[in-house]
């Protein structure tokens, strides 16, 4: 299998019509290709919690596949500052995710952010 130098990870938390939260994860390859996508209840309705499980899957599915760089899109500014800056002495992860985050992060060559408004970028 040849093995892929970049992907894309798209974090979108969405609603159902019970008001319940989703978790929307989409890995796409450098062209754009859909490499996988994962769509999930979540089990709390946080945008912060769907986001970071999101983040948290998709990294997974990322390193299943055999990617060496990814770019994380996200419209969170809060977890662009989680992958970027890590946490300082103040953090809180009161979710717990931040240990196995940092695990992954690290398997991969590059891991970059950007966050974006979904409504004027798609």
């Amino acid at each position: 299998m040849k093995e892929l130098q970049r992907s894309f990870i798209f974090l979108n938390s969405q609603r159902f019509k019970n008001d319940q939260c989703c978790i929307q994860v989409f890995v796409k390859d450098g062209k754009g290709k859909l490499l996988k996508r994962i769509k999930e209840r979540a089990l709390f309705s946080d945008k912060n919690f769907c986001d970071i499980c999101g983040l948290f899957i998709g990294l997974k599915e990322a390193k299943k596949l055999g990617v060496k760089k990814v770019l994380i899109l996200t419209d969170n500014t809060l977890l662009g500052k989680f992958i970027n800056n890590g946490h300082g002495e103040d953090f809180v992860d009161p979710f717990g995710f931040y240990p196995d985050i940092k695990n992954l992060i690290s398997k991969f060559e590059k891991v970059n952010v950007r966050v974006v408004c979904w409504e004027t970028h798609f």
